[in-house]
């Protein structure tokens, strides 16, 4: 068995450490501000998106709450969608 080291040598090996532990929190410390710059402006894009997507899923909810009482008018059988031409253009 190895002899453990006496409560000096514990000190002197934990302060021993210290620079290398301290060099190494300097080279993370930028990337960590680098990384969390670029997670906050996706989180913003993503914010952005989202209300998109919302805006968008609400008027799509919307139409096809329209379009299943139109199929329920039409006895539930609606036939083949029809061909869209120029005169038949969808609503905005």
């Amino acid at each position: 068995m190895s002899k453990l080291p006496t409560k000096d040598e514990a000190r002197a090996a934990f302060w021993k450490l210290a620079p290398e532990i301290e060099a190494l929190q300097a080279q993370i410390a930028p990337l960590r501000e680098k990384r969390d710059a670029f997670v906050n402006k996706a989180r913003a894009e993503e914010d952005v998106m989202n209300a998109e997507i919302k805006k968008l899923r609400n008027r799509l909810g919307a139409l096809k709450q329209e379009q299943s009482g139109f199929a329920k008018l039409a006895g539930t059988f609606v036939g083949q969608r029809p061909e869209l031409n120029a005169t038949s253009a969808p609503r905005s």
